[in-house]
């Protein structure tokens, strides 16, 4: 009977525990230079990061598979003339990119394995951008270990622009990359941090995590209680 209650309220605290970690997205990137260029305001020599954005319900970093239907973003920044910011939100409703294989991780969090391909073509409207160069109607990017990385076009075959990256392209080499990193959101690549402590000290307060806690370990409390009279 005294096993059986043990266990029961095992499985009870192993609930709680489930219930209070929050899944959250998680992001790698890759730094880089500009060999080649043709839009205007970039320069040969500026840098460039492209931060890829995934979400499979996990709530760590540590022994992980993001498969491509996991994928939410895509997003390259290149410091020439703005900085030129270009965020692209991968939807499954939006057939907007390619992919191919899966990004994982070992008990560590770092990244044991990586997508072979990820290729993209947005048409406007599918895409956010800032910065002092406008991208024409279709923009183009890649990352698959070839140039050119990024281009716009205008559809009709008569204006392409395009940046090539130093290395032969955007690596797709786990190695070049950083660890998955928890972010804000599924196409917002900022740190997740948790929410700022008040100068003024407040009255104790629980957060949402904490109260799922408490509330899970007095639910186990009661229940004990009336195995116990039981």
């Amino acid at each position: 009977m005294q096993r059986t209650l043990h266990h029961a309220v095992a499985a009870l605290l192993l609930a709680c525990a489930a219930t209070a970690a929050q899944a959250a997205p998680f992001a790698i990137q890759q730094s880089g230079s500009i060999a080649f260029t043709q839009l205007p305001g970039v320069n040969v020599g500026d840098g460039y990061t492209v931060t890829l954005i995934f979400d499979n319900g996990g709530t760590s970093a540590a022994s992980q598979t993001w498969s491509t239907a996991h994928l939410t973003c895509a997003l390259w920044t290149v410091d020439g003339g703005g900085p030129i910011a270009y965020t692209h939100p991968i939807s499954p409703s939006v057939n907007n990119f390619v992919a191919n294989g899966s990004a994982t991780t070992g008990a560590n969090g770092a990244l044991t394995g990586l997508y072979t391909f990820v290729l993209g073509a947005t048409p406007a409207g599918q895409f956010a951008q800032t910065g002092t160069t406008a991208l024409v109607p279709i923009v183009e990017w890649s990352i698959n270990g070839a140039n050119p990385v990024f281009m716009d076009s205008s559809g009709t075959g008569n204006l392409l622009r395009e940046l090539s990256a130093t290395g032969g392209g955007v690596s797709v080499a786990p190695a070049a990359w950083t660890a998955p990193q928890r972010v804000t959101g599924p196409c917002d690549p900022a740190p997740y941090t948790a929410p700022p402590v008040p100068n003024a000290t407040p009255v104790p307060t629980l957060g949402h995590g904490a109260l799922a806690l408490l509330t899970c370990a007095l639910g186990v409390a009661g229940f004990t209680r009336r195995r116990q009279r039981g």
